[in-house]
């Protein structure tokens, strides 16, 4: 029997061994993977040395009332050109929220904008509490600061997928 994409089951789940106490949970019977979208977003230098002050909007649609876009990864070509940037990484938030999704970088590794070195890097989800979804909000990337000077590029392909809240 072929399942539809939108084939869903109920588990019931026994709690502390207590039989009249069960919790039910929905499950999606498709592929996980296909919930998964991909959009792709070219920066420019100008909109790479504003992205603090501007924040860059992704052009992935409102998700709508109680559900977010959940960040789920992004692939990163970054061109240095000739003058680097004095922002140093980018950040994937949802918003208003007060903590990212994700950003480029760790600490000192990972910083791709103020070097002269042109960069491919893969960026995850952060994995702490206090990444947040905000409600039918949209997705953007920022950079850490403002820049003056710098002349990269910066072509962002953005994994995410839209969950219920």
């Amino acid at each position: 029997m072929a399942l539809s994409a939108n084939a869903r089951r109920i588990l019931r789940i026994a709690l502390s061994g207590d039989d009249n106490a069960l919790m039910e949970v929905e499950d999606s019977l498709s592929d996980p993977r296909a919930a998964l979208k991909e959009i792709t977003v070219s920066l420019s230098a100008d909109q790479i040395k504003s992205g603090f002050s501007s924040p860059i909007d992704t052009k992935i649609p409102l998700p709508g009332a109680e559900k977010a876009i959940s960040f789920e990864g992004a692939l990163i070509k970054f061109t240095s050109n000739s003058t680097p940037f004095t922002s140093e990484f980018f950040t994937f938030s949802t918003g208003n929220a007060t903590a990212t999704q994700a950003k480029s970088a760790s600490g000192s590794e990972g910083t791709i904008l103020d070097s002269d070195i042109d960069a491919f890097v893969r960026v995850v989800p952060l994995q702490r509490g206090t990444t947040q979804l905000v409600q039918n909000e949209l997705l953007f990337i920022t950079v850490d600061s403002d820049s003056a000077v710098g002349d990269g590029t910066a072509i962002i392909s953005i994994t995410y997928k839209i969950v219920s809240l």
